[in-house]
């Protein structure tokens, strides 16, 4: 069991289920330890149901992060654009701000008041900077960025939810294979 660790690779603790899964079971079995494996039992197919609402939701969740970073980057960009001169002195200017990176992001952050775990890592972005043309860029565009706001504050993402969670799944297990079927299926 302790070693389930070197084969799925995630930070959170993994849930394992302790279920006996007959169709007959022989007389006496278990019966010091039903409780447990009829709560076990309950729990898993509990999950099962919350599948769809789960991925779902990892969805949205991924949706709305990506809008962040979008958003961040080009917050970013926009200020790295705003102090670079116009004419003479690019590469100077390019360099002075790929050293003094930290800095910009934190300017970043207090103007439009953005959490600094929403930032890039900073090392990534200097290696990106390099011979970066800023020129080539246009000016932040304001409908854009309000987008991405409203694809984070959306409340309609949360109807979507209302649906999966009223819509009714049937779970049966029979001969230890799940079958799920639900309106889509």
């Amino acid at each position: 069991m302790w070693s389930l660790g070197k084969v799925v690779h995630t930070p959170e603790v993994m849930r394992v289920y302790l279920v006996s899964i007959w169709l007959e079971r022989p007389p006496n079995a278990f019966d010091d330890c039903r409780s447990l494996l009829d709560n076990e039992k309950k729990d898993l197919l509990t999950d099962l149901q919350q599948l769809p609402v789960n991925a779902a939701i990892r969805k949205v969740n991924e949706i709305v992060k990506r809008a962040r970073l979008a958003r961040v980057h080009a917050l970013i960009m926009a200020h790295l654009r705003e102090q670079m001169p116009s004419f003479y002195g690019k590469a100077a200017a390019l360099k002075q701000l790929s050293d003094n990176l930290p800095h910009e992001f934190k300017q970043v952050s207090k103007k439009y008041r953005l959490p600094m775990g929403d930032f890039p890592d900073i090392e990534k972005f200097q290696e990106a900077l390099v011979g970066m043309k800023f020129e080539q860029f246009g000016a932040l565009n304001e409908k854009l960025l309000m987008a991405s706001d409203e694809v984070k504050r959306n409340s309609r993402w949360m109807d979507l939810f209302c649906c999966f969670t009223e819509a009714r799944t049937d779970i049966f297990i029979l001969d230890c294979l799940v079958f799920i079927t639900g309106p889509g299926n």
